[in-house]
């Protein structure tokens, strides 16, 4: 888990937020966005998918 932390770190820097930003600004791609936004959305999928995780749901 660690080394997945590590690689979506490292994966995260590569799209900085503010370029990220502009570039939904000049698309207009939060439109019809109603609850994510155009970064909170994948960022958790990235993450899911890095880990390995069958779900986002928690293990007790």
């Amino acid at each position: 888990m660690i080394q997945a932390m590590r690689l979506f770190n490292q994966l995260l820097q590569q799209f900085p937020s503010l370029a990220f930003a502009a570039q939904v600004k000049k698309h207009n791609a939060q439109r019809a966005a109603k609850g994510f936004g155009c970064r909170t959305q994948p960022v958790p999928m990235l993450f899911c998918q890095l880990a390995h995780a069958d779900s986002l749901a928690r293990n007790s």
